[in-house]
């Protein structure tokens, strides 16, 4: 379940059952915003090219 989601852990929290959110809100989601604080770190090294010259502009 994990690969399809480059950078992604699996990480076991005991004693949470089946809705973790429920069971562990704070750590479960600390957890999400690191990963997601992770990702957008990543997405904002990778230099994403500018309008190519002429090209116009969607309205």
């Amino acid at each position: 379940m994990i690969e399809p989601v480059h950078g992604a852990q699996l990480v076991r929290v005991p004693g949470v059952g089946h809705v973790p959110m429920g069971d562990a809100p704070r750590l479960v989601s600390s957890l999400v915003l690191r990963f997601t604080a992770r990702a957008d770190r990543a997405a904002r090294a990778v230099e994403v090219p500018g309008p190519v010259s002429g090209a116009s502009r969607p309205a």
